[in-house]
């Protein structure tokens, strides 16, 4: 099968979840036999480095104005349903979505339009979401059983037609992301690997730990994140730290290697998100798959992904 992913980022570059959802899709997707292209979906953003390779197979990468006519048989946006809210603040990214959605059909007209994402357990999504959603794609996959629920509850409140949608949870390579030799003794190190965001709530996390260690916990917080996609929703997570006391927090802005990661989460004795909006969360599954015991929020879509293992 022809297959092409959008996302609106330079996927196989980006330092997120949807970087690493996309990677292990893609990569999923080679390995079964089907020829695989990336569509970049911002032609201003510098065109990401794309080395991925499977038994042979390469991934291809397409900017919008080179998408060749009749070539795919599915093509598949990796984006938030959220962001086809028609809001003032995410208005020019609706439409860059709504416009290339237009140039796929028109060169593709067979094509099957899907989308992949979450409603990151926001439970009142807004009644447009929907009618978008069942406007624009022909069918729908999301992570978690919540998310489908909740599109389900959006369509009947807009008195809008779901489209066929699927529950599709990803997973990690286990071969890769396995337990392995741990360190012994001392403190113990809690590792959160979060974006540089409101919604992820990295400040609340730090004050988690101070509040831990005042009752006699001996614990350290390890910090691995990037910076927000807005500059507005960044926080100055230094400072963040002074004010707190966390004088040996260490954080980590440089991008680390997916060869190193199980490395990573085997330094540490905890893995801990208190994210205010996940759907999925790749890094708690990966700490999972290395052994680490994991605290997180018990957001729905959490649940549904997570059971009690969280």
């Amino acid at each position: 099968m022809e297959i092409a992913l959008v996302a609106p980022l330079p996927i196989i570059r980006e330092k997120s979840s949807l970087r690493k959802l996309a990677y292990y899709l893609v990569r999923t997707l080679l390995r079964r036999g089907h020829s695989v292209s990336c569509i970049v979906m911002d032609e201003r953003l510098p065109a990401p480095k794309l080395d991925l390779e499977v038994d042979g197979r390469r991934c291809t990468l397409l900017r919008e104005d080179s998408i060749p006519r009749d070539a795919f048989e599915v093509v598949l946006f990796l984006l938030s349903p959220l962001y086809l809210a028609e809001t003032p603040c995410i208005k020019l990214f609706f439409d860059s979505v709504r416009r290339l959605i237009k140039i796929v059909r028109e060169r593709n007209r067979a094509a099957k339009v899907g989308l992949y994402g979450t409603f990151n357990s926001i439970a009142s999504a807004p009644p447009a979401v929907a009618a978008n959603v069942s406007g624009l794609f022909d069918f729908a996959l999301f992570y978690n059983e919540h998310d489908a629920a909740v599109y389900r509850e959006t369509c009947a409140r807009a008195g809008v037609t779901p489209v066929p949608h699927f529950v599709v949870t990803p997973g990690v390579d286990t071969k890769h992301y396995r337990p392995g030799p741990r360190r012994e003794g001392g403190e113990l190190v809690v590792l959160s690997v979060v974006r540089n965001a409101v919604e992820k709530d990295p400040i609340r996390l730090m004050a988690a730990v101070k509040a831990a260690r005042e009752r006699g916990a001996p614990l350290r917080l390890v910090l691995m994140t990037t910076g927000c996609l807005t500059p507005l929703g960044a926080l100055d997570l230094e400072l963040a730290a002074q004010s707190l006391g966390l004088a040996d927090l260490q954080i980590t802005y440089e991008f680390v290697e997916e060869e190193r990661m199980p490395e990573v989460y085997r330094s540490a004795d905890l893995f801990c998100t208190l994210s205010s909006a996940e759907g999925l969360c790749m890094p708690m599954l990966e700490a999972q798959a290395c052994g680490l015991p994991v605290v997180a929020h018990e957001l729905p879509g959490l649940r549904s992904v997570y059971g009690d293992s969280v």
